[in-house]
């Protein structure tokens, strides 16, 4: 079976995230994972820091030890392609991108997919005519993400919460979501990142009394059909 590359931003091994996706691959698919953040020092990490410049997008990931770490997606993007490098050297046939953010710019070394293509086409699908309620780890992320995803829903309305964060101040940024909900407007919940887990869909679900897309189980099933 195709061994599957599995990229993230931050680093690797990512063993918050790919666990989940493992559980929905067919049995025998190998994996095998590198992060854009694995070979730098703490210095150099600290370097990759949002800029602050219009239009370089500020994204969010997790350190080996669980620590978020905020970074600009400009000054990310060679150390990412250097990624993709060593799952190609590793033996990776195809490559998945473990960030919902766009990169369009990005000249993959192997054939790879990404978080956000493949989120796309199911928030289109199933937000349609509806409002689409969605939590982003950033604060710096919600107006960039409220226009992103207009052209999906019928209203579009963002908060930030960390998924690396504690789960009482999820919790809290949930109950604020809800109460932007008019009684019995159609809505749908999305996780916009790959952080969030299980728990985090419950307790969002729980608070808005909806569905809620989350990114991992949607790439996992998608994923499932082509390693």
């Amino acid at each position: 079976m195709a061994k599957l590359g599995v990229v993230t931003i931050g680093q690797s091994p990512r063993d918050d995230v790919v666990p989940d996706l493992a559980a929905l691959l067919p049995p025998g698919a190998r994996i095998v994972e590198a992060g854009a953040l694995d070979p730098l020092s703490g210095a150099e990490i600290a370097a990759l820091a949002p800029s602050g410049d219009p239009g370089d997008e500020e994204l969010a990931s997790r350190l080996r030890d669980g620590t978020e770490v905020a970074l600009s997606h400009r000054r990310l993007l060679p150390h990412l392609h250097a990624a993709l490098e060593r799952v190609r050297d590793a033996g990776a046939e195809r490559a998945l991108l473990l960030c919902t953010g766009s990169f369009p710019e990005l000249r993959a070394p192997l054939p790879t997919l990404t978080a956000e293509q493949l989120l796309t086409g199911t928030v289109q699908a199933l937000a349609a005519g509806r409002t689409l309620l969605v939590v982003c780890p950033l604060p710096s992320q919600r107006a960039a993400l409220a226009r992103r995803w207009s052209t999906a829903a019928a209203r579009v309305e963002v908060a930030a919460a960390s998924p690396y964060g504690a789960l009482e101040d999820f919790a809290a940024v949930a109950a604020e979501l809800r109460g932007r909900l008019s009684p019995g407007e159609d809505a749908i919940g999305l996780l916009d990142c790959v952080g969030y887990d299980l728990a985090h869909r419950q307790v969002l679900a729980d608070a808005l009394g909806l569905p809620v897309l989350v990114p991992r189980l949607a790439m996992g099933h998608l994923l499932a059909q082509v390693v």
